[in-house]
């Protein structure tokens, strides 16, 4: 089978659907917690326009800091900045597809912050910086056609070697300083807290859904399982019913051969019927 995830549109926005399946030593919900703040007119000022944060990315960014206050100062491509992959989830909504969860560290100024980014995501990164640098050398994971693209072995591999292309960009001054590389880890833009709420109630919609789904589902599933019930216990009391007329007419010894056959023949099928129920 086809992979969903290799063969989804690119270029298509996707909202962020509940999670179904994640590892993150951090835990992925860590940048949705609530954080209460007290930001005057000044400090609101430094915020960055989130529509530019989403442009480079099918998947919403996630914002998270530590800091208390808005960011100091943009990433330049002298600042010492780590950005680890610390976790993944796999998503699933129409089709499911694994979202990587990066956080950003700006060493020089202790901040931090967190993006999320798909595999297609990183696909279109490495085709622009193939066009913009095509003497460096930058190798992606390679995508995977057939087979299951959400097992935790495939997951990991890939996410080792998404951190090695992340670490040959950050080890890289010309590469840092690029704009598609800036944009893509928001460097000159970090995520403000200001953004949080917005993202967090979207993701609290989107899990509020999932929750009327599941009920809904799970009403079915009981409604099904009565009706399936009561078949049986209809199917009980028919063959209880034959049973006992033929053991009246069992005596006579004209008839015995015939309620031996038909006997036989109701308990096929019965059996049959009860086995289809329960499959």
């Amino acid at each position: 089978m086809i992979s969903s995830e290799e063969n989804e549109n690119p270029g298509q926005t996707a909202c962020c659907p509940p999670p179904s399946q994640s590892s993150s030593d951090e835990g992925l919900h860590t940048p949705t917690k609530p954080v209460n703040l007290n930001i005057d007119d000044a400090e609101c000022s430094l915020l960055s326009n989130f529509e530019r944060l989403k442009r480079c990315a099918s998947t919403p960014v996630l914002p998270y800091t530590s800091t208390p206050l808005g960011f100091q100062s943009v990433v330049t491509s002298d600042t010492t900045v780590q950005i680890p992959i610390v976790g993944y989830e796999v998503m699933e909504e129409r089709a499911r597809f694994t979202v990587y969860k990066i956080k950003i560290e700006n060493k020089a100024m202790g901040e931090a912050w967190y993006i999320f980014r798909r595999y297609t995501d990183f696909v279109r990164l490495h085709s622009k910086l193939k066009c913009e640098f095509p003497k460096k050398v930058l190798t992606l994971p390679r995508k995977r056609w057939f087979g299951n693209n959400f097992s935790q072995s495939f997951i990991e591999e890939r996410l080792h070697g998404l951190q090695k292309f992340i670490d040959t960009v950050t080890s890289d001054k010309e590469l840092l300083a690029s704009q598609n590389i800036r944009d893509f880890f928001c460097l000159d833009e970090p995520p403000s807290f200001s953004e949080i709420g917005e993202e967090s109630r979207a993701i609290f919609e989107a899990l509020e859904e999932t929750i009327y789904q599941l009920r809904r589902q799970l009403r079915l599933k009981e409604t099904e399982i009565m009706n399936m019930r009561m078949s049986v216990t209809g199917a009980q009391e028919k063959a209880v019913t034959i049973s006992q007329t033929l053991k009246e007419v069992a005596c006579c010894d004209n008839c015995k051969d015939k309620v031996q056959n038909i006997s036989e023949d109701l308990q096929r099928v019965l059996c049959l019927q009860f086995s289809n129920l329960c499959s």
